[in-house]
């Protein structure tokens, strides 16, 4: 890899995605690759990228890096359900009051 590109690099893929979720579930490395279709080997093989990607060190980080995470778009689901809900009710209110 040419310099620079290898670390930091937080974008994650569809199956270290999925590798971090069961990993979070404390999943062991066996059970998360009979989850995913593929080897334990592999399993540890991208736990070392994902580690990588993202400045952790072990599956404990993982998950609590997880969990945050995931908390953080549950809220930010709510907030954006809540902004849905009051615009449904402002557009609700403007009918109204352009029909008197």
């Amino acid at each position: 890899m040419l310099g620079g590109q290898r670390y930091g690099n937080r974008i994650l893929n569809e199956r270290e995605e999925r590798i971090i979720a069961l990993v979070a579930q404390g999943l062991k490395n066996r059970e998360v690759a009979q989850g995913v279709g593929t080897t334990e080997h592999v399993v540890k093989n991208y736990l070392r990228v994902i580690y990588d990607k993202l400045g952790l060190w072990n599956r404990v980080e993982l998950a609590l890096w997880y969990e945050a995470r995931r908390h953080t778009n549950l809220q930010n689901k709510a907030a954006l359900d809540s902004d849905a809900q009051g615009h449904a009710h402002h557009s609700q209110f403007l009918r109204a009051a352009g029909s008197n």
